[in-house]
């Protein structure tokens, strides 16, 4: 009965993946106001914007390794017994928000194209097969969508 109380199962999903770019867009806007980016326009500036896509990459690269070492370590210690639906949701929608993670951190920026997804006939399409890149101003950390990829 609990179940007709949730949004339905693509909504989840992309609340996952938008869940994941806040993350990163929060983090990234701390960075931004630590290292006074887009305040100054001289070269000097140019090199720590340089750097700081540098450690975004960086970031990145960590995030991915890490939770790949951390799911072969999962799978390595689950028995695959008594697996509940629950559960499973749960870990796509951790997956989803890694993914989204991931995604923001690319250079563009990306994000699923939710609103031209059409689902197709086979029921485990469930996720957009394209991408829509998220334009930055600058130094800002605000994120403008632009065009799909």
């Amino acid at each position: 009965m609990g179940s007709l109380l949730l949004p339905p199962f693509p909504q989840l999903l992309e609340r996952a993946f938008n869940e994941g770019e806040k993350k990163v867009r929060k983090l990234e806007k701390h960075i931004n106001d630590f290292m006074d980016l887009g305040k100054n326009t001289d070269e000097v500036s140019q090199k720590v914007e340089q750097h700081n896509q540098s450690a975004f990459q960086d970031l990145q690269l960590a995030l991915y390794h890490k939770r790949i070492r951390d799911h072969v370590l999962k799978i390595s210690d689950q028995k695959y017994t008594n697996v509940k639906t629950e559960d499973l949701m749960k870990n796509l929608q951790s997956e989803c928000c890694w993914l989204g993670q991931l995604l923001a951190l690319n250079n563009p920026p990306l994000q699923p194209d939710w609103e031209n997804h059409i689902p197709e006939m086979d029921a485990w399409h469930i996720l957009p097969r394209n991408f829509r890149v998220i334009k930055k101003k600058t130094g800002t950390g605000v994120a403008k969508l632009q065009t799909s990829v």
